[in-house]
């Protein structure tokens, strides 16, 4: 039987930090509204969620950033796959 072979450590994917939600809303009953609660609201992430939308300051009381490259949430928290 061969050795197991070595899998990318993703971790950091299934179990982020913190998120961005990109496109998040303030207006009620719209999806982007509803996904930005629910992961704010009912996730497990111990760093939350950061809403990035140009059109809004905040979203549902937290500052929103207005791009994804001003986010708290960088390119550097993904897993790399090399």
């Amino acid at each position: 039987m061969s050795p197991s072979p070595a899998f990318a450590d993703i971790s950091r994917l299934v179990r982020p930090h913190r998120v961005a939600v990109v496109g998040a809303s303030d207006r009620p009953g719209s999806l982007r509204y509803s996904t930005y609660y629910n992961v704010r609201n009912n996730s497990v992430i111990a760093g939350g969620a950061v809403p990035v939308n140009p059109r809004y300051e905040t979203v549902l009381g937290t500052a929103a950033t207005r791009t994804s490259r001003t986010s708290p949430v960088t390119r550097s928290t993904l897993p790399s796959f090399s």
